[in-house]
């Protein structure tokens, strides 16, 4: 059906008719009417916000950002509360990932009920789009390729399943008939069908349908899969309004016969079952599929049963566990056996954006902690039914990423891609082993650092002199947003019009790009860093911190020991106490993990912040007095768990020398054991300046033996605070140490 040329339709007559073809799921023509209407009244913003809502049904990213956007700046919400939530979804989908992160934290701020779908959903893309900022930029080397015209058309084609070397079937939404750029509307020969293929070459020819006994006139029939002996088909039939069930067709004479609902408890009435891959899982034939049936955990869920009996039999159905199915669709399942790793798509999981493949290694009732498979596997669009290439056969993957063949917009519609077999192992090269896994595993984890968390002044627990507290940073966080409109309205105090309206603009930044993302980055990093502990590694945390100008560098030092216990103690609650075994020690494997405590970084305080505690409006409330309170995770690494290191263990590395008179010579003597199973050795000890020098023994230390090292500070010329430190190199574990002195030059 082709849009008529009626220009005496009004708006509202446009809006009535997109709306018809959007509840027929035509996104498409319903944003062409949809736009006719905003085009004829763009102050009418419900037009607006019902074509970007069609735009994003139909995958037209771009569009729907800029739509969203004009409906976000002209609304501010009131109306369409989710204008920013899907506005940062279509950021996302066009690799705008910081964008993305400040729209999805700005929208979860304004929606704190933990219990809506939107919240849950943002708090989850605030960490992807942290994650897809690091993915993109570790592009694998892999040729995908489009498998062209012959096999894709305009419309989508999925689902790829190689029948043998030369033969594949795949599903397609299609009509043949029609020709150009047409809006299908009602038209009942626009279905799904299942279609085969013959290789010549190494190209793919032109598809024909499967007969009528699989394509069932009137209703949806895709998603095929072979049984193991390749005597039983299995495939989803779905009704016009796409409530599907799982059919099978068993070949006789080597012909496919009559298709019949499988067995058992798989296809459940008013809804859906669908996407069955049949695998072997060690050596039992399961039926994965995809379902939306009672007691799943969210929208589709990827379910299992266990096939005997040559099909006649099939289990209870099971799901599979949480760590792989999620309140968001996880769908395409496809098991390898012979890596006995499972591929999955999901909504949820980190990823680029849309659909990611991810995969998964364990057994049926324990998979692991899914992983995306990178890009350009996966990119910012959708990205699903994952086939492995072998060192035999090409792979598959299905997208709407750019380079798809389509007539309605570059990202609109689903193609079949290939991937080249796998070139053979080196075998020249020594396998890589476990430990140097670990290694690499933890490399990759430094990627994710430094991550800096901020403080409100004298938080936490201010006017006291302890090293711990007993409150956890992300209670301290919520505290110091509660104070937002306080900060504005003080740093704004005395400013009007423009200059007012920036420097509230300039809190409101401070929160999103540094505080808010410093919470979302350690929520991140603490999901992952748990995988690399039930690996059985044993890691330290360096961590680093920072203070105002307000205190007394004594008082400083304490005051960042109580927000690096904060840190320590977040990670001590986190996920109902998971970390806890490992920061006490007790785990059986010898995992644990450890923090390295530098409490006093180098003074850089910016000389715009003030240390006058009458002048709170720059030294606590501005913008950069607020950069100063922090805390910073720097690196992660791996303690050697057989010990054999040696190991230096001060009884103090910081020394504050209170106020002083400039010129004075300060001098200090470190004390230290080597507490380790072998000689140390000091390689050497690097000073932050040239008025700082550091004495020391050049012979080895024995296990057991004392030393010491003593540094002098010449005062000569300093002014103000004063934090100078020297970097002992070693041959220990870890193999740095910082000591610290701290002194302030008393005013002529």
């Amino acid at each position: 059906v082709v849009i008529s040329q009626v220009f005496s339709q009004t708006p509202k007559q446009w809006a009535k008719t997109g709306k018809e073809a959007f509840e027929a799921k035509d996104y498409y023509g319903a944003a062409l009417y949809y736009h006719k209407a905003f085009s004829m009244d763009s102050t009418f913003l419900l037009y607006g916000y019902k074509y970007a809502e069609s735009l994003r049904k139909y995958n037209e990213y771009k569009k729907a950002e800029s739509t969203y956007q004009y409906i976000f700046d002209r609304d501010g919400g009131e109306q369409f509360p989710y204008a920013q939530f899907w506005l940062a979804t279509m950021q996302k989908n066009n690799q705008k990932y910081e964008a993305a992160r400040k729209n999805f934290t700005a929208f979860r701020r304004k929606h704190p009920n933990k219990a809506d779908y939107e919240a849950k959903k943002a708090k989850q893309e605030i960490k992807s789009c942290e994650f897809a900022k690091r993915l993109i930029l570790d592009t694998l080397e892999v040729d995908i390729k489009n498998l062209g015209p012959n096999l894709n058309t305009t419309h989508s084609e999925f689902s790829p399943v190689l029948v043998n070397d030369s033969t594949m079937f795949f599903s397609s939404i299609r009509n043949e008939s029609e020709t150009g750029n047409f809006i299908i509307d009602k038209n009942e020969d626009y279905r799904i069908k299942i279609y085969e293929s013959k290789k010549r070459g190494d190209l793919w020819e032109n598809a024909g349908e499967l007969d009528t006994i699989i394509n069932k006139p009137k209703f949806h029939n895709g998603n095929g899969s072979f049984s193991l002996d390749s005597n039983r088909f299995y495939f989803s039939r779905c009704s016009k309004d796409f409530k599907c069930e799982i059919y099978v067709s068993e070949k006789k004479n080597g012909v496919l016969g009559k298709a019949e609902p499988v067995k058992g408890d798989i296809n459940v009435a008013n809804y859906t079952s669908t996407q069955p891959h049949i695998a072997n899982v060690n050596g039992d034939e399961i039926l994965f599929f995809v379902s939306d049936r009672p007691r799943g955990r969210g929208q589709l869920d990827i379910w299992y049963s266990k096939i005997t009996n040559g099909g006649k039999k099939l289990s209870k159905p099971k799901k599979l566990n949480n760590k792989i199915n999620s309140i968001d669709n996880e769908l395409s399942p496809y098991y390898d056996a012979g890596t006995q790793t499972l591929y999955f798509s999901s909504t949820w999981h980190y990823g680029l954006g849309g659909f990611d493949i991810q995969k998964t290694t364990g057994s049926l009732k324990s998979f692991t902690t899914p992983h995306n498979i990178g890009y350009p596997y996966n990119t910012s669009t959708n990205d699903f039914y994952y086939t492995p290439a072998t060192e035999k056969t090409t792979g598959f993957l299905v997208s709407n990423r750019k380079g798809s063949i389509t007539a309605k917009g570059e990202t609109c519609c689903n193609d079949i891609y290939t991937l080249p077999p796998i070139p053979p192992t080196d075998t020249t090269e020594p396998p890589i082993t476990e430990e140097e896994k670990k290694v690499i595993s933890l490399e990759n984890l430094n990627k994710y650092l430094p991550i800096t968390l901020y403080f409100h002044n004298d938080e936490p627990d201010p006017r006291t002199r302890d090293t711990v507290t007993k409150k956890d940073y992300i209670t301290t966080y919520n505290e110091y947003t509660t104070l937002i409109p306080k900060y504005q309205t003080e740093y704004a105090k005395g400013l009007s019009g423009q200059d007012s309206l920036k420097a509230r603009k300039d809190i409101e930044d401070f929160f999103l790009d540094y505080a808010d993302k410093g919470v979302e980055d350690l929520e991140l990093f603490l999901e992952l860093l748990i995988e690399e502990l039930e690996k059985g590694q044993q890691v330290a945390l360096a961590v680093k911190g920072y203070a105002s100008p307000l205190a007394k560098s004594d008082y400083n030092v304490n005051l960042t020991l109580r927000r690096i216990s904060s840190l320590v103690n977040t990670f001590s609650e986190y996920e109902d106490g998971v970390y806890k075994p490992y920061l006490q020690k007790k785990v059986k494997d010898g995992s644990y993990l450890d923090f390295v405590k530098i409490p006093y970084g180098e003074y850089k305080s910016d000389t715009d912040v003030s240390d006058n505690l009458n002048d709170q409006k720059n030294s606590v409330y501005s913008r950069k007095a607020a950069l100063e309170r922090k805390i910073e995770i720097l690196s992660v690494h791996q303690v050697e768990k057989d010990s054999s290191y040696p190991k230096m263990s001060f009884s103090e590395e910081i020394i504050d020398f209170g106020m002083v008179k400039p010129g004075e010579k300060l001098t200090h003597v470190f004390k230290f054991e080597n507490t380790g199973k072998k000689d140390l050795q000091i390689l050497d000890i690097e000073s932050s300046c040239g008025c700082t020098a550091p004495y020391w023994s050049k012979k080895p230390i024995e296990p057991g033996e004392n030393s010491e090292i003593k540094v002098t500070f010449d005062t000569e010329g300093k002014i103000g605070k004063q934090v100078k430190t020297v970097t002992v190199l070693t041959n220990g574990n870890p193999d740095k140490k910082v000591l610290t002195i701290t002194t302030e030059m008393e005013r002529e």
